[in-house]
């Protein structure tokens, strides 16, 4: 009988409006969380929880600055995105096109998430510094760019973390604020 019950309840709390929308920001530990421990599992642990929104593959020092400057921007993402590894992936997909267009950032500001939990994950991968922008080099995707295969003089890559403070940490608080 009990079982009974508890089998309605749980088919009543899926019924219910969300106890709360939550927004995540970086990896997929942060999103996992909310899973119960299975990490195949898309809805949360509590059904009541929500993950609004997913943001993966950004540093907050990515976000905070603008776009390349690149003069067909457009083309530049058409040409990333045409890659086969990424072209599969609709995760990457999406987050390849976010890093390029910094689109995150108007995103989490219109969001009408509740919660926003983020980690710094993404601030320890590799990032590039490409025609007055910065990039996160999500899982080094972007060495597959034809900007970067034509012309990888124009690209610089970093580590954060290996910069002073001062050269990245500005962009962090204006993250928090």
């Amino acid at each position: 009988m009990s079982e009974t019950t508890s089998k309605n309840e749980e088919q009543d709390l899926n019924k219910t409006e969300p106890l709360c929308l939550v927004d995540v920001f970086g990896s997929c530990v942060s999103r996992s969380i909310f899973h119960n421990g299975n990490p195949e599992a898309r809805g949360c642990a509590d059904p009541r929880i929500k993950i609004n929104r997913y943001f993966f593959r950004h540093s907050i020092l990515s976000c905070m600055v603008p776009p390349p400057n690149t003069k067909d921007l457009n083309a530049s993402v058409a040409n990333a995105l045409s890659n086969d590894v990424i072209r599969t992936q609709e995760g990457f997909f999406k987050a390849l096109k976010e890093e390029l267009l910094k689109t995150v950032m108007p995103m989490i500001r219109e969001s009408n998430g509740d919660y926003f939990v983020f980690d710094l994950f993404d601030m320890f991968t590799l990032h590039m510094l490409y025609d007055n922008s910065i990039l996160t080099n999500i899982d080094c995707v972007m060495f597959s760019m034809d900007a970067y295969r034509q012309k990888p003089e124009d690209f610089s890559t970093f580590f954060p973390f290996d910069l002073p403070i001062g050269l990245w940490y500005g962009y962090v608080k204006l993250f928090m604020d």
